[in-house]
């Protein structure tokens, strides 16, 4: 049931969601994979085409041979995909790319928007949960890792206990 709410708030959140073609570069047992990836391209009637080992050069060869609408990487990732840009300034990436499983820094997606001419999100959840929230909003920037995703709620909790840690930390509970 999670996975299916996940699922359908990536296809409510992202215009033109049906019969698109999504590359995933993690497994599927990947939550980030297994929930955007596999449950969205069941219900959208998409292609999922699957990079389960990560090859920055021979994602971006793949990629500028038959562009996907949207790819799903991890953070980590991206500096490797920028790195072969800046270098070779001939491969092409969707120009939807969402980057999910940690927080992405800002000034890496600038970078890599601006190099790839593309958008770049941060989708930010956990392998119990799902996503929980999404920069991805047409444009829209949102601080820290985005906007809570419909049908998900977030609360810091026991703000008391970490009080040692700095101003507002805490638990943060999801349902």
């Amino acid at each position: 049931v999670v996975a299916l709410a996940e699922a359908q708030n990536y296809i409510e959140a992202i215009p033109s969601y049906h019969k698109i073609r999504i590359r995933i570069t993690t497994n599927l047992s990947h939550a980030f994979a297994y929930g955007f990836g596999l449950i969205s391209a069941l219900i959208s009637d998409s292609t999922l085409v699957l990079s389960p080992q990560f090859n920055p050069k021979q994602i971006l060869i793949s990629e500028t041979a038959k562009t996907s609408d949207i790819l799903a990487i991890v953070p980590a990732m991206l500096q490797s995909l920028l790195y072969l840009q800046q270098t070779y300034s001939k491969y092409k990436l969707p120009k939807i790319i969402l980057a999910g499983g940690a927080k992405c820094d800002e000034s890496l997606i600038n970078q890599f928007n601006s190099g790839f001419f593309c958008e770049l999100c941060s989708t930010y959840g956990t392998t119990e949960t799902g996503a929980i929230a999404s920069g991805f909003y047409h444009n829209k920037s949102y601080p820290g890792v985005g906007k809570v995703l419909n049908q998900v709620e977030v609360k810091i909790k026991n703000i008391g206990l970490y009080h040692e840690l700095g101003e507002n930390v805490g638990e943060i509970w999801v349902r």
